[in-house]
């Protein structure tokens, strides 16, 4: 009987282990179907679910934007028509793009579809996360610094980024900002967001369960 319970509180954890989130979001008033989280109005905050399994994740979305048109879209990898044709573009200042609250504290990868002058006057834009800088882009090749016009550039590596391995900050946040703030009416913009936690590798899981599995053996042993 011991072992059955040994065995069953070993499996019971590394299935606890791979058990991770994946969040995606759709800025803008067309809708992405399935368990996609809309945020479709500014400065409200929206209940996320988990994209696989559709139970809520505890952890609320949203934008400081105003939605509008992204003037084209496509579909690729994650994103889908829906959530790359239209955005929630940033006003004059207001640096706010959009925010994630309440995430359980960990390590996450999070995936970022970003439009930038929207308006016709070659503002650029840096983005961060907590302060943090891209990891690289959709395309795995540096994150580039030059201004780029989504409107006549279309779509691009440049405004598909990529943060690996970030964690929220102190407030269990992660805040999306435009380290510029928009020179004009609307200048940068944010369509769709994968937000994903980091699963340790298989080597990771064997040490834990390794570990526990020691800390078992201490245990049964101190009983005796």
């Amino acid at each position: 009987m011991k072992k059955l319970l040994t065995t069953i509180a070993l499996l019971s954890l590394a299935g606890g282990l791979k058990a991770g989130i994946e969040i995606r979001v759709d800025y803008g008033s067309t809708l992405s179907s399935g368990n996609w989280n809309n945020v479709t109005t500014s400065l409200t905050d929206f209940a996320m679910v988990d994209y696989n399994t559709g139970l809520a994740t505890g952890i609320l979305a949203g934008s400081g934007g105003t939605p509008a048109s992204a003037g084209g879209s496509f579909a690729k990898d994650w994103v889908t028509t829906e959530a790359s044709g239209d955005l929630f573009f940033t006003t004059q200042h207001v640096a706010n793009i959009a925010y994630f609250k309440d995430v359980t504290p960990g390590v996450y990868t999070l995936e970022v579809l970003l439009s930038a002058n929207f308006a016709d006057d070659q503002y650029g834009a840096t983005f961060t996360i907590n302060g943090q800088a891209p990891s690289r882009t959709v395309e795995g090749t540096p994150v580039p610094s030059e201004d780029w016009n989504f409107k006549t550039d279309g779509f691009a590596p440049q405004n598909w980024l990529i943060w690996d391995d970030i964690s929220p900050d102190l407030n269990d946040q992660f805040i999306v900002r435009s380290t510029k703030e928009p020179l004009t009416f609307n200048s940068t913009g944010i369509n769709a967001v994968l937000m994903t936690t980091v699963v340790p590798e298989p080597t990771t899981y064997a040490l834990l369960v390794g570990a526990s599995l020691l800390t078992l053996v201490a245990v049964r042993r101190r009983k005796r």
